[in-house]
């Protein structure tokens, strides 16, 4: 018993002595234009910040959340429903065999679709 909180307590210290993450690291600033490859190595380029975003994923919709640009999505999957507010967003999941509802992701005229491992790779 005594070990265990003589061991909490070293660890307590220990991790009072590191600095945060946060104060040592920075974030790069994100500037457009901007060119990234794509997962299939294609070329994507955004001229502008996109404003209007709808992802295919619940992977892609939290990241969106978690980054604090859940206001720039205007469509997600059903199973993204478990975010706060993923109501209130349009829902882009097909019926029967399909995944997506692609008329309805066009509708939404998003600026960028993410579609992280949702679109198989054509030939």
């Amino acid at each position: 018993m005594r070990k265990r909180i003589l061991l909490a307590i070293l660890l307590l210290v220990a991790t009072m002595a590191v600095p945060p993450a946060a104060t040592a690291t920075q974030q790069p600033s994100c500037s457009f234009p901007v060119t990234k490859a794509d997962a299939t190595g294609t070329e994507v380029s955004l001229d502008e910040q996109p404003q209007r975003v709808v992802t295919l994923s619940p992977s892609a919709a939290q990241i969106m959340w978690e980054i604090g640009a859940k206001d720039k999505v205007v469509g997600v999957t059903q199973y993204a429903n478990y975010l706060e507010e993923a109501d209130k967003k349009a829902n882009v999941s097909g019926t029967g065999q399909s995944f997506v509802n692609i008329e309805k992701v066009v509708s939404l005229e998003p600026d960028l679709v993410l579609a992280p491992s949702t679109v198989p790779r054509r030939p």
